[in-house]
């Protein structure tokens, strides 16, 4: 096992209530050779003055304060902070890490690792919890060829979680528009993974105490097919043009995803009809000639009334004779 310095980055904002256990969760670490670097984004509470305290107190911890600019902007500056650091690890203020967490990282890196990725969490709620259920785990070693598709999905795309040597981690990841806060964090893994061609080690044991806040984003955000499309188009651009065709089905996937289960209930009036959602998403199957159910293409293509209904009727016979035959 190597000794490299690991920057354990966490932005802070209204998490008063369990800054401090999370603090203490990092500092109780097995593995001590780190720096905490706690970004203040403008939080209006206490949390930033609880900081403050804490790095009175050990020089391992660093506190930056700054005007509220967003979570994605506070990593981005952790990260700048981070010049001393081999590694990189983003933790949510309002969570904590198991004491053993950086040593386990640090033993399943190596110089042909560029990423360690923890693939089971604790919640409050429940015991042990898969971060993805889309994950395919063959060994210790997860291909990035998998780890971009699940990332392009954004499926288990949450920043925490892992670790990242810091020579992957480019600005560029980080450039994403303030409009865009439920997602980005599958941007910027996206972005971070196509700057290394070597597999992601798998540490499959709870390391991470997910916190799942009421009133947190995740919770409140409501879907909708202009969002879905502006994070799409994003999500696009952070592909290298030439490996687009590589990943089709992954771009295509969760606009599919997102329209099957939440947009397409109205079965005579659909909201996203012509819209650049749909018109994008019709397109794209086109070109990247991605293989859909011939009844979900219909369904896409047809947005008058008598049509989706007769569509409809024709599926549930479909599905109904399979029974018997």
């Amino acid at each position: 096992m190597n000794n490299d310095k690991i920057g354990v980055i966490a932005p802070v904002y209204k998490t008063e209530k369990f800054i401090a256990e999370c603090i203490e969760s990092i500092l109780a670490q097995t593995y001590t050779n780190f720096r905490l670097i706690l970004v203040d984004d403008g939080t209006p509470d206490n949390a930033g003055k609880i900081c403050d305290e804490y790095a009175k107190k050990d020089n391992r911890i660093t506190v930056i304060h700054q005007e509220n600019a967003g979570v994605t902007r506070a990593r981005a500056r952790g990260v700048e902070e981070a010049n001393d650091c081999e590694w990189i690890t983003f933790v949510d203020s309002d969570d904590m890490l198991a004491n053993t967490a950086l040593y386990d990282f640090i033993e399943a890196a190596s110089n042909n690792i560029d990423i360690v990725l923890n693939s089971t969490y604790y919640t409050e709620t429940t015991s042990c919890t898969g971060i993805s259920p889309f994950y395919k785990f063959n060994g210790p070693l997860l291909s990035i060829e998998d780890f971009r598709k699940n990332m392009i999905s954004t499926k288990g795309g949450m920043p925490w979680g892992r670790m990242f040597r810091k020579a992957i981690i480019k600005p560029s990841a980080f450039e994403i528009p303030r409009e865009i806060y439920y997602g980005e964090d599958a941007i910027t893994n996206t972005r971070i993974a196509f700057n290394t061609e070597k597999p992601v080690a798998v540490i499959e044991k709870p390391l991470y105490f997910y916190r799942q806040m009421n009133d947190g984003v995740c919770k409140n955000f409501a879907f909708t097919h202009n969002y879905e499309d502006l994070l799409s188009k994003y999500i696009l651009k952070s592909i290298p043009v030439k490996e687009q065709n590589h990943y089709c089905n992954e771009i295509i996937w969760r606009r599919l995803w997102i329209w099957t289960s939440l947009f397409n209930q109205s079965i005579t009036k659909p909201s996203w009809s012509n819209t650049s959602f749909h018109k994008r998403l019709i397109s794209d199957i086109k070109k990247y000639n991605c293989k859909i159910s011939i009844f979900d293409w219909l369904l896409l293509k047809y947005t008058n009334s008598t049509c989706r209904i007769l569509i409809i009727l024709i599926r549930k016979s479909y599905l109904f004779l399979r029974r018997f035959i």
